[in-house]
């Protein structure tokens, strides 16, 4: 496709050349997403469908070759539409932080306390133990809500919204540094 400035980005740790480790182990998050520009406009692609990271980049590259034999066929009108779909939102400049979600993250996936601690405590103490487990948690509940809420599948964007912001924020807290 001639595509520009490609990068792939997984979860996989890189070492500080930026190859693979060798014995990496499959990271909780397998998914992928592709960005490059194409025709002098960014894209973006992104598959989480399986739950191993060579899954999801072979069924990247697959689609990639659909739509480079829809332009060797002559139909490259038809893949300029298809392309259309994978156009990347421009980055924000910054200034507007995205809004919190209305309702705390713990609300939002169900998630208000663990094994009678409150997830709130658990967040604000960054040597919980169950900080770790949380988080786990939670990555299941969103995968989980997303596969029900996406508006590619019917879901309410407004739904969607309300759980990405969830996501962002339980990851900005939980996350161990």
């Amino acid at each position: 496709m001639k595509a520009k400035h490609v990068v792939v980005s997984t979860d996989l740790p890189l070492k500080a050349n930026g190859d693979f480790y060798a014995n990496a182990s499959n990271p909780q998050d397998p998914g992928v997403a592709v960005y490059f520009t194409w025709k002098g406009t960014p894209y973006q692609m992104a598959c989480d469908r399986f739950p191993r990271i060579w899954e999801n980049v072979r069924a990247i590259a697959l689609t990639i070759e659909s739509m480079r034999a829809i332009e060797r066929h002559g139909a490259s009108h038809l893949l300029e539409r298809a392309v259309s779909g994978f156009r990347a939102l421009p980055p924000g400049d910054g200034s507007t932080p995205a809004a919190p979600p209305a309702r705390p993250w713990w609300d939002v996936f169900g998630v208000a306390d663990v094994a009678g601690t409150p997830a709130s405590e658990i967040a604000a103490n960054p040597d919980h133990v169950m900080r770790k487990p949380l988080l786990s948690m939670v990555e299941t509940v969103y995968r989980q809500n997303v596969a029900a809420n996406h508006p590619d599948k019917g879901g309410d964007p407004a739904v969607m919204a309300e759980i990405n912001l969830a996501i962002a924020a339980a990851r900005k807290e939980l996350e161990t540094q």
